[in-house]
């Protein structure tokens, strides 16, 4: 990758990588990520698509969920949605890290079951990292004064379909 950016915006953050130039899709349009724990992911022309929840269990548990989704041009019926879970090691215990999920699941689990940030050394390259931590804190701290935190909706009125941000030729949101 070239260049690597993350954008607010306001449901939440928007990733995009730069491969060749401005141009690539992935830098143009980006992946958002709506607060706090659902990404969308897409291919260009739009032909497939994926959408991650990353939902806690607990303390030290964490449940990642991928739905993939492919364009067809005709619906057939199905009796069954084929589903399987996606080991992070192979028999001998080794890491699967072949894939860019295979290499998170790594980072995530070599780690132990609670890190000590106060060991970490990030750099440029964590910046979404740091944004995200920022927006965890900004969103505590609304809810301690009484606020709902991003992506809450009580009024239906306002609970509607989210148009996503596009990146301007000039590199604005």
């Amino acid at each position: 990758m070239k260049k690597v950016r993350f954008d607010l915006f306001e449901h939440g953050i928007i990733e995009r990588h730069m491969i060749n130039n401005e141009e690539d899709e992935s830098w143009r349009t980006g992946a958002p990520s709506f607060f706090p724990t659902t990404s969308l992911l897409g291919s260009p022309g739009g032909k497939s698509g994926s959408i991650i929840f990353v939902a806690p269990i607990d303390d030290t548990h964490t449940w990642f969920l991928l739905h993939m989704a492919s364009r067809v041009s005709q619906l057939a019926a199905q009796e069954s949605i084929p589903f399987f879970d996606v080991p992070g090691v192979d028999e001998a215990g080794k890491f699967i890290t072949d894939t860019a999920n295979g290499q998170d699941h790594m980072a995530v689990v070599s780690q132990g079951n609670i890190t000590g940030r106060d060991l970490e050394h990030l750099g440029a390259s964590d910046r979404g990292i740091i944004l995200y931590r920022e927006l965890l804190v900004e969103q505590m701290e609304r809810v301690e004064r009484g606020e709902e935190p991003m992506n809450v909706y009580r009024d239906p009125a306002k609970n509607h379909i989210i148009d996503l941000p596009a990146i301007t030729p000039d590199g604005r949101i």
